[in-house]
């Protein structure tokens, strides 16, 4: 007893660390996903917001099926050729996704929360007691995968951003030395869809520090968003090994108990056909029988009066042996049922 107490106490202690480990699994991802807020606030679910967020996804199909036309006419007689059209509209479709995504993340941004604050609740189908040896080091691995990625992605971004910002700045064009002017052969960080001009200073300052701005935020929003649908995938795929790795475990286990009950009534059938044998059958059994079985004991007695009385307790120690494999296995079919069930409900619960 001290032995098994001392088990259980190890592994309750086990399971309090394993929780304490999991419940930080996402807070990389929320602290990204506050800082990349376009504002502060707490906002709510309502269904308000559904429709706003419906109506301004028609309007932005609307406005982009009617000027799309437009733009590709302002771009073809503006820029002399195809590849400046192509590469300006695609900077100008970007940045239109952007905008929308921005716009989604911080309406829906409340909801993302209740999301990430539910995942570490739901890391095992049954926390209580479906904690072992094999699935606490997979969970530990999946978290610190996620980490890792919640950690490279930010630090890549953030070096492509400052790269992109500095490029301008030591930039030259070709034909440096045939114009004194320094700043009027500055690169911007990218492309715009509308004609830029540098050969003004003012000019080229106001459009590189927009540009700068422009492309802080837009790596702050995607790497914010892009982090959070890359740890919540990956933290859903985990579930269902974990789903597929415990009915595996459930099916050895259903498989097992059979063996292992079906041994047991042969065991026990054998040493009674031995005792039959010798004659040196006595009681028929030692462990105390509930109604249903004494019932069933009369009625054999009953039907085997006339036979003999070894002939009598052999047949009542099969019925009984039989009606404990029967029972036994639906006892078993039982709580498989119980078990999927549960992991049906856990898993539809987090999908």
């Amino acid at each position: 007893p001290s032995a098994a107490s001392t088990a259980l106490s190890h592994k309750a202690i086990m399971c309090i660390i394993e929780q304490q480990k999991i419940s930080g699994c996402l807070d990389l991802n929320i602290f990204l996903l506050k800082a990349a807020a376009a504002w502060p606030g707490d906002i709510s679910a309502s269904r308000w917001k559904n429709s706003l967020y419906i109506c301004c996804k028609i309007v932005l199909g609307l406005l982009a099926s009617i000027c799309s036309f437009g733009v590709m006419w302002y771009c073809f007689t503006v820029y002399d050729s195809l590849e400046n059209v192509i590469e300006n509209v695609v900077v100008l479709v970007e940045m239109t996704n952007l905008g929308a995504k921005a716009f989604s993340f911080n309406v829906y941004k409340k909801e993302l929360y209740y999301l990430m604050e539910s995942i570490p609740r739901n890391f095992f189908v049954d926390v209580s007691c479906h904690i072992n040896n094999v699935q606490t080091p997979s969970t530990v691995s999946t978290i610190n995968y996620v980490r890792r990625i919640t950690i490279g992605m930010p630090t890549l971004y953030m070096f492509t951003v400052a790269a992109m910002v500095s490029h301008p700045l030591f930039a030259q064009s070709e034909d440096h030395g045939q114009n004194s002017s320094y700043t009027s052969h500055k690169d911007l960080l990218f492309k715009t869809w509308y004609p830029h001009m540098t050969d003004e200073n003012s000019y080229y300052e106001i459009q590189y520090l927009c540009q700068t701005i422009c492309a802080t935020f837009t790596a702050s929003f995607v790497v914010a968003t892009d982090v959070t649908s890359i740890a919540l995938l990956a933290y859903l795929a985990f579930q269902f090994q974990l789903l597929n790795d415990s009915v595996r475990d459930m099916s050895k286990n259903v498989m097992l108990k059979l063996k292992t009950d079906t041994r047991d009534r042969n065991a026990r059938s054998e040493s009674f056909k031995g005792l039959e044998k010798t004659g040196k059958i006595g009681r028929v059994s030692d462990s105390p029988m509930g109604n249903s079985r004494l019932r069933e004991l009369q009625g054999h007695r009953k039907r085997y009066s006339s036979g003999d009385e070894n002939d009598n307790a052999g047949s009542i120690q099969i019925a009984l042996d039989e009606t404990e494999t029967e029972s036994a296995q639906r006892e078993i079919e039982a709580e498989t049922l119980r078990y999927l069930k549960s992991c049906i409900r856990h898993h539809q619960s987090l999908l």
